[in-house]
């Protein structure tokens, strides 16, 4: 499977909101569904910053994971999780997925992982 193929499932299936592309500017060159829009600027800031928790579209989430590769946030208020993640054959550019309330996070992890490498 391609990964537009997948990234539509995991959407599709109910388990994330939207799946996106990011370029290394922040600028978004795929994403699903067409009509979603991830808050990419707040979820970079929140990557490079140091602190415990960040706001992303108004919702305070918990940073479970921060490396060079990797970013994991999850809101206990019911905001989901939020993992972007450095594309591992499509160089310069990041996966973004947002995963709807109620998956675990190492599931979210585990699907997520998936698209690394389509």
């Amino acid at each position: 499977m391609s990964f537009e193929e997948v990234a539509k499932s995991l959407v599709n299936s109910g388990l994330a909101e939207g799946v996106a592309l990011v370029d290394a500017s922040g600028n978004v060159v795929w994403k699903w569904p067409e009509d979603w829009n991830p808050p990419v600027s707040e979820l970079l800031s929140g990557w490079r910053s140091q602190e415990p928790g960040v706001l992303i579209g108004g919702v305070r989430f918990s940073v479970l994971e921060r490396t060079d590769d990797k970013f994991v946030a999850s809101s206990v208020s019911g905001g989901g999780v939020w993992i972007v993640m450095k594309h591992l054959t499509r160089k310069g550019q990041l996966i973004v997925v947002k995963f709807k309330p109620g998956i675990d996070v190492m599931s979210a992890s585990l699907e997520a992982s998936r698209l690394r490498t389509l």
